[in-house]
């Protein structure tokens, strides 16, 4: 009021002006009142809102009515939001808004009022759309109505305008849209074309396609209808599509364009195959918004499109899943489909072959390569595979190139084959009674017969060691291969008399898969013994190699010997040629079963070398095969008593002493000759076998009650050394079935099987019977049932696995009735046990680990660099925290702006940060101790060594140079390579070890290459190397092949077991090791990796073992303090490992 006047006003508006001003602005108050209680105004729709659709075309009217409490100025909006179902994939509409209704608004006028809204739909209109009605007053007070209008399209097959037309022999898929589909279903039918139609119906689209299954024939030739139906509750409406199957034409993909701007739909579901041009689509799919015409590839916010590579694609017909095998001697034709997605642009086909064997000696090409023309074309090629090219994947690098110079490059896979063949035996093989027999059977291998099976109705027999190569292969490893078959179960007195044994090969190559079956003829006699017999390729009465057959009878093309020195020649064999003279008078007498060394213990057999005529005579050691079939100078554990050789007179005696590992497991070889004065040599080869004996763990005797279903799970342990296999004798009608390992009995009786009964349970390895045990079933007539479980450790607690129990109504000794323990190896853990705080372990087996946590104080944490899964762009860090709690931690990376916090959990809480350049990489770690004072732990121990990179010479160095690149380190790091002056350059992931890298070879240059790498500060450090290629020639036998050395690259990081328990964590001499597959008979192995990639093997002495658990001690390894990783191997299982931390 400063500069306020009032000398117009009246003096008596003046004074009650004053007067109102000096009793505390009551005309403000009163003003203030009326507007908190002004009410908003009120809308009201009515008109053709309530219609249940509006039709496209037609006109209608919205009416709103506003109203107000205050008559205020009122002013009205709309809102429009279109929502719910979409009319289908790659069908254009667009959304309704408030500008498609007259008059626009918004609008204000002095309610009451009414306004008439009017809207008329088009056709490409959104179907369903929410109205939101606002009217604000004077005051700001607002009201909304909400309400909806839905655009009716009538429901429609989108089909093209064209008549389809696709090509016999090719795949083909169409997909049909419906339009203004709302939840109906979806099929297409036809009498003459087979196909697969699958319906999406959550979206309303008709997919129908050939598939592999049902590519179009010569007999389809011709016009073919299909009928389309939708069916939505009463509404049902068919259409027909139209397909010609031509005998031959280009298949090209088309790609729906519902706005017709040009451009086509992106989604899967716009794309239709056929041979001719069809309206409403193109050849291209690079449209952002195919509902809208304003959007296209250089338009409206879609990025324009660069030039596109040409295409290649392979096709042939009728070869459904397997299109790049070829019969040798029988034509094939076959066809490459060149395309360019940038119409009009000309295209060059050429074709390169890298393959060593000869290709394509009968093949002609139409038209002929290289070949420039405008795509698409096609390139027709006849081939008739010979021998030469036979048996061996061809890889022919085909390549298209644009005139703009885009290329592709499509590797086209050839591989010609023979059909595979069983050659068996033409005569009735003979086999003894109680013995176990062993048939070898050749086939022909095309690289595809695999699954063997050997199968017979009278007679148990199986699939044995199989594969057994011989000289019939060739380099490629094709050619005729042996599968043997062996006896199941070992011929009882029952089973004498003929017996068919059929053997089936699954052979994968072919266009249309088979099975190839041979019959073989095997007779049980019983006046006869097994023998070994040995492969006599040259037919010249001496085998060689080791045992085949182990049968009775001799078959041709097989000796009793194999003494011969050169199989592959008739004209020589002992006595003859340069094979010195065999004098069968000596021989070897074996005390003890060779087949059956125990794993784990010390086998004696007694060697005995005898010459009836008591002459002079000498045993040697000539050769051993380990069971890898490697030639060792001995095995591992064994020794011979006297040690070999040794000379006598008469006869000669060693033993073989010798304690097999588990490493050991399986079949190796002895071979030995004894010599007599006259220079006469006996070759005897001792076949070992080391094994572990299997063991059944099951009780003497189960008692159950009639007609009640019962079952009982039997263990077994050890058959290491083979392939193991359980069964049971008995006459109780109860189902007996292999379980994983052991036997499961399962079954109920009646009261006519009232009393005890035995049950013969029988485990052996391969084809040997090595144990049997008799299991007592008493039958009563009532009993309560009851279930038990093994409780290995005795600590009152059964394992909580309920298929190892074993029903019966008496107590079982080994088991409880209970299956509570968490873990049946270790007596000190089952419920009710003390936890024991921060071991890892859940003690008292509540389910829950360490519960019992004592954090009244913190000790230290550390932290330490680690390798990182992408050392280009970041580091990567594992703090250690030795506590069972956890601690929020604050980390810092000195010199730089990286820091954060986190929660490091007891034990390894790993984290990462962004690479930075030249930095030294400290790494600073906080916390507070249980006194709230800050503590501090740095780490800037680097613990890299520096990368080389290495020339080698090439398989051609005039052309192509290869480098090793090589990483000392145990992590991987990110490399740069260039060679100086030219522009050959790269960047990779160099892995921990050697990898490989090529490049073009430059002519009159050093061809000097430059590794740069960021060593530990984040530094660029650099290696240089001048190429030896001129000092190269030839073929070059790499250390490892690139292929391998790209292989290693690209290997899985390591897997931690997260089944393998450690602790404690750290460890300083002691360490316990938990893992349900640890067992104490069998041998395992222990080893640390250092970061360096140091590997100490943990001494057998120092390790304690039970069922479940190892106890390391760990003393007297040279271990500094740190990181490592934990390798546990057990038996022939996969490697387990765990991180493991040492702290003094």
């Amino acid at each position: 009021m400063k500069n306020a006047t009032f000398s117009k006003l009246p003096h008596y508006l003046l004074a009650l002006l004053l007067c109102c001003l000096s009793t505390g602005n009551s005309w403000a108050n009163g003003a203030r009142a009326a507007a908190e209680n002004n009410q908003p105004p009120s809308i009201t729709l009515s008109g053709d809102i309530d219609l249940p659709r509006f039709e496209i075309g037609q006109e209608y009217t919205i009416t709103v009515h506003v109203t107000d409490p205050e008559n205020d100025l009122v002013t009205l909006d709309l809102l429009v939001d279109s929502w719910d179902i979409v009319p289908g994939p790659g069908i254009g509409f667009v959304w309704l808004t408030k500008e498609d209704f007259s008059p626009q608004l918004p609008v204000t006028r002095q309610a009451p009022y009414t306004v008439d809204l009017r809207i008329t739909p088009k056709d490409n209109q959104h179907q369903s759309s929410l109205l939101y009605v606002t009217a604000t007053d004077e005051g700001g007070n607002s009201s909304t109505v909400e309400d909806h209008i839905f655009i009716w399209h009538p429901r429609e097959f989108l089909l093209p305008a064209d008549t389809l037309y696709i090509s016999a022999g090719q795949q083909y898929y169409f997909h049909i849209p419906v339009r203004n589909w709302d939840g109906g279903t979806t099929t297409a039918i036809s009498n003459t074309l087979d196909f697969i139609s699958q319906a999406y119906d959550d979206f309303g689209m008709l997919l129908i396609t050939s598939d592999e299954f049902y590519i179009p024939e010569e007999q389809h030739i011709g016009i073919h209808e299909i009928l389309l139906t939708y069916q939505e509750s009463s509404t049902r409406i068919q259409e027909t599509l139209y397909v010609v199957v031509q005998p031959e034409c280009s298949m090209v993909r088309w790609y729906r364009d519902a706005d017709g701007d040009g451009w086509g739909s992106r989604a899967f579901e716009a794309i239709t195959t056929s041979c001719n041009a069809l309206e409403g689509y193109v050849r291209n799919n690079a449209d952002c918004n195919d509902w809208d015409a304003s959007f296209y590839p250089g338009v409206g916010d879609c990025p324009a499109v660069e030039n596109q590579a040409p295409t290649i694609s392979f096709r042939r017909d009728g070869w459904g899943a397997n299109p790049y095998y070829y019969l040798i001697g029988e034509e094939a034709v076959f066809y490459l489909e060149v395309n360019d997605p940038d119409q009009g642009d000309r295209i060059s086909l050429e074709m390169e072959k890298t393959a060593t064997k000869p290709l394509f000696v009968d093949a002609t090409f139409s038209p002929e390569l290289p070949h420039t023309g405008e795509g698409p074309y096609t390139v027709e090629i006849r081939w008739t595979p010979t021998a030469a090219e036979g048996n061996y994947e061809h890889v022919v690098n085909v390549t298209a190139t644009d005139q703009h110079g885009a290329t592709t490059v499509y590797h086209l896979s050839l591989e010609p084959y023979f059909p595979a063949q069983i050659s068996p035996p033409t005569e009735p093989v003979y086999v003894g009674v109680d013995e176990v027999f062993r048939i070898y059977v050749p086939y022909l291998d095309n690289g595809g017969a695999y699954q063997q099976f050997a199968k017979s109705e009278t007679l148990d027999v199986y699939i044995g060691e199989g594969g057994k190569a011989f000289t019939e292969v060739d380099e490629w490893g094709f050619g005729t291969y042996w599968v043997d078959i062996a006896s199941y179960q070992i011929p009882r007195t029952e089973d004498i008399g003929t017996h068919t044994v059929t053997l089936e090969l699954w052979d994968a190559i072919p266009e249309r898969p088979n099975t190839i079956t041979a019959p073989i003829t095997v007779i049980v006699d019983p006046d006869c013994t097994n023998e070994l017999w040995y492969r006599d390729a040259d037919g010249d009465g001496w085998g060689t190699g080791e045992p085949m057959h182990r049968i009775c009878n001799q078959l041709e093309g097989f000796a009793d010997n194999n003494l011969d020195c050169d199989d592959t020649d008739a004209a020589v064999y002992p006595g003859a040629g340069d094979c010195a003279e065999i004098n069968r008078d000596l021989v070897f007498a074996i005390d003890g079963t060779p087949d059956r060394m125990e794993i784990g213990q010390e086998n004696v057999l007694t060697i005995t070398a005898i010459d009836p005529e008591g002459q002079e005579l000498s045993l040697r050691l000539v050769r051993v095969l380990d069971t890898d079939w490697n030639e060792v100078p001995m095995l591992e554990g064994a020794s011979f008593h006297p040690s070999l050789p040794i000379s006598g007179e008469g006869s000669l005696r060693t033993e073989l002493r010798w304690t097999p590992t588990y490493s050991q497991q399986g079949w190796q070889e002895i071979h030995l000759e004894a010599e007599d004065a006259a220079g006469n040599v006996t070759r005897h080869e001792l076949i070992l076998r080391a094994i572990t004996t299997p063991v059944f763990h099951a009780p003497d005797e189960i008692t159950v009650p009639v007609n009640t279903f019962f079952t009982a799970y039997i263990p077994v342990s050890g058959g290491a050394g083979g392939t193991l296999w359980t069964a049971a004798r008995l006459k109780l009608p109860i189902a007996v079935s292999e379980a994983s390992p052991g036997l499961e009995l399962v079954g109920e009786v009646s009261d006519q099987w009232l009393g005890t009964h035995e049950v013969t349970l029988v485990a052996g390895i391969d084809g040997d019977e090595l144990t049997t045990k008799t299991l007592r079933i008493t039958v009563v007539e009532s009993c309560e049932l009851q279930r038990w479980y093994p409780d290995r450790d005795g600590d009152g607690y059964g394992l909580n696995r309920n298929y190892y129990s074993i029903d019966s109504c008496t107590p079982i000794e080994g088991y409880v009735a209970n299956n509570q323990d968490c873990n049946d190896s270790d007596a000190g853990i089952h419920p009710g046990a003390a936890e024991i705080p921060a071991d890892g372990i859940d003690n008292n087996c509540d389910g829950v680990v360490d519960e019992e946590m004592d954090c009244s104080s913190i000790a230290g944490l550390t932290v330490a660099s680690t390798c990182s899964d992408n050392p280009r762009l970041e580091r990567a860090w594992v703090i250690y925290n030795p506590n069972p709690c956890p601690i929020e931690v604050r980390y810092d990376l000195r010199q730089s702006a990286v820091g954060g916090t986190l929660i490091a959990q007891p034990g390894e809480t790993y984290f990462q940060t962004p690479f930075i350049e030249r930095n030294m990489n400290i790494m600073q770690l906080h916390w507070q101790d249980e006194r709230g004072k800050e503590q501090m732990y740095r780490y800037r121990k680097p613990h890299n060594t520096g990368l080389r990179i290495f020339t080698v010479c090439s398989d051609d160095p005039q052309k192509e140079l290869l480098w090793r690149v090589h990483n000392p380190n145990p992590c991987p790091y990110y490399v740069e390579w260039e060679i100086r002056g030219s522009n050959q350059r790269g960047s990779y992931i160099a892995p921990p070890g050697d990898s490989y890298l090529t490049t073009t070879t430059i002519p009159n240059d050093p061809n000097v290459a430059v590794l740069m790498y960021y060593n530990y500060h984040s530094k660029k450090r650099y290696s240089r190397q001048a190429s030896a290629y001129r000092q190269c020639s030839g073929k070059q036998n790499a250390p490892a092949s690139l292929v391998e050395a790209e292989a290693q690259a690209e290997e899985a990081p390591l897997e931690l077991a997260t089944e393998l328990a450690v602790y404690p964590v750290p460890f300083r001499d002691v360490l316990q090791v938990r893992h349900e597959g640890i067992r104490a008979d069998q041998p395992v192995r222990v080893s640390l990796v250092s970061l360096g990639g140091t590997t100490l093997e943990v001494p057998a002495s120092q390790i304690r073992q039970s069922d479940g658990a190892l106890e390391l001690h760990l003393q007297q390894l040279p271990l500094a303090d740190g990181l490592y990783i934990l390798r546990l191997d057990i038996g022939d299982e996969k490697p387990l490992y765990q991180r493991v931390i040492r702290q003094q």
